[in-house]
């Protein structure tokens, strides 16, 4: 089990998953989430979320004080390679907080 307290919420803005440097207990979360993930478009995230202008700021703040989840239960990052104008985000979450999003009826796919 992962220490969720040595977890920092973050949205990788690099180029390339070999410039993504997370330190051994993101990576080990990371990796054992797979399963716990969700994947929309920024665009997507805006509509759900409410947020016009998606900021790592603000899409932390909606998380923890509009659905609940509190920061070290989720990583995010765009997904594979995603450049374009509207890339897809990658939110992974432990299985408690996989759950709770879940129960908010917030979706599980784009």
């Amino acid at each position: 089990m992962v220490d969720s307290s040595l977890l920092y919420c973050i949205i990788v803005n690099m180029r390339g998953s070999r410039g993504v440097s997370l330190n051994e207990s993101e990576k080990e979360f990371w990796n054992n989430n797979e399963s716990y993930s969700i994947i929309y478009s920024r665009d997507q995230l805006s509509r759900i979320s409410g947020i016009s202008n998606i900021t790592t700021k603000r899409l932390f703040e909606w998380l923890w004080q509009e659905v609940g989840i509190q920061p070290g239960e989720y990583l995010i990052k765009r997904h594979n390679d995603s450049y374009r104008f509207n890339p897809d985000i990658e939110i992974r979450f432990s299985q408690e907080a996989f759950a709770y999003w879940k129960l908010q009826g917030l979706g599980v796919d784009k």
